[in-house]
């Protein structure tokens, strides 16, 4: 009788890594079989890990059949695939991405990873009565502060109150106005561009931002062809990266990197096509990503006079492009790094 086969230490390792992850993770063969189910994902789902383990993920109950039809879009395309899964009440709908392991002869398992949705219907809800609770009622008050400091003497010391009631009324208003967007279709005007002459531009802009002692790093991939994007709001996105890598930097000595290049490995599938991913990434030496802060949650922020919609907007933004914006901590420890991927 042959002795039993052990479990690999690799495989081992790589579920422990899976286990670790804070998000919902599934692990799939190719042929469709729960293979492994962290324990966010066993909350998420509110299944027991050990009980569906190596059986088909089409027989998880409600989410199974999506799951399944997922996964097998992932291997028989080989790319990473995204779609809706919905949980039922009152969790919802949740955004699923299956991303396949690839060896040389094929797929060799796929890493679902869930994620709860932006909340659309909550938010056009928001939206709806910031809108009519907040906005008309802030440009009656903005105009009568207006008309209060026309009617102060030019020297008056209470003009200074006058003048920062219309100003704080402003920023109310385009922080509203700012999450009314986040509702609407984002018009995408796409165009062959050069994507280091958009870098640069957006480099000029943000010069003014860089404390004493930081200054920008360039290293452009040039064998990059021109890709398709809508240049402002590409623009917007990584203004705001590069802002924040800056503000990151503040006390601090060294450089903002920006690097460009292809990102290995990865493919998307975009308007019935197969495509690379360009790798933007925006890289700083500051203290990292902060604690406790939920990145890409509406108002979630720690800066004192952050909206938390900037990250919210870029997010958008790259998946309108059929790309994404990603944030994570370096591996050595020292600063955050923000990747904009954006199909070629």
């Amino acid at each position: 009788m042959a002795p039993p086969r052990r479990k690999s230490r690799g495989g081992r390792l790589f579920r422990e890594a899976l286990d670790a992850h804070p998000g919902p993770t599934l692990l799939v063969s190719r042929a469709g079989t729960v293979l492994h189910v962290n324990a966010a994902a066993e909350e998420l789902l509110g299944l027991s890990g050990s009980r569906f383990g190596l059986r088909p993920v089409a027989a998880l109950p409600r989410t199974g059949v999506a799951l399944a039809e997922l996964v097998a879009r992932s291997v028989a395309e080989r790319v990473s695939t995204q779609g809706e899964i919905d949980l039922g009440p009152p969790k919802g709908k949740v955004v699923a991405t299956a991303a396949p392991l690839l060896k040389r002869s094929g797929v060799r398992a796929v890493v679902v990873r869930l994620r709860e949705a932006q909340g659309r219907i909550d938010l056009e809800a928001l939206a709806a009565g910031l809108a009519h609770e907040i906005k008309n009622p802030l440009a009656g008050l903005k105009g009568a502060a207006e008309l209060m400091g026309d009617e102060l003497a030019a020297g008056s010391p209470l003009r200074v109150y006058t003048e920062l009631i219309a100003r704080e009324a402003k920023r109310v208003d385009g922080l509203v106005q700012s999450l009314l967007d986040l509702t609407r279709p984002l018009p995408l005007e796409l165009r062959p561009e050069n994507v280091h002459a958009v870098i640069d531009d957006v480099l000029l802009l943000a010069k003014g931002l860089l404390p004493r002692g930081v200054a920008f790093e360039r290293r452009f991939d040039p064998s990059l062809p021109e890709v398709e994007l809508d240049r402002d709001s590409v623009q917007q996105v990584l203004l705001n990266l590069v802002k924040n890598a800056a503000e990151a930097m503040a006390g601090r000595q060294g450089a903002v990197v920006i690097e460009t290049g292809i990102a290995p490995g990865m493919r998307v599938r975009v308007r019935g096509r197969t495509r690379q991913l360009l790798r933007i990434a925006v890289i700083d030496q500051g203290p990292g990503l902060p604690e406790g802060v939920e990145l890409f949650t509406p108002f979630a922020t720690d800066k004192p006079r952050g909206t938390g919609l900037g990250l919210v907007i870029s997010r958008r933004i790259a998946e309108a492009h059929g790309g994404r914006l990603e944030l994570r901590d370096r591996r050595d420890g020292g600063g955050a790094e923000a990747e904009l991927l954006l199909p070629l």
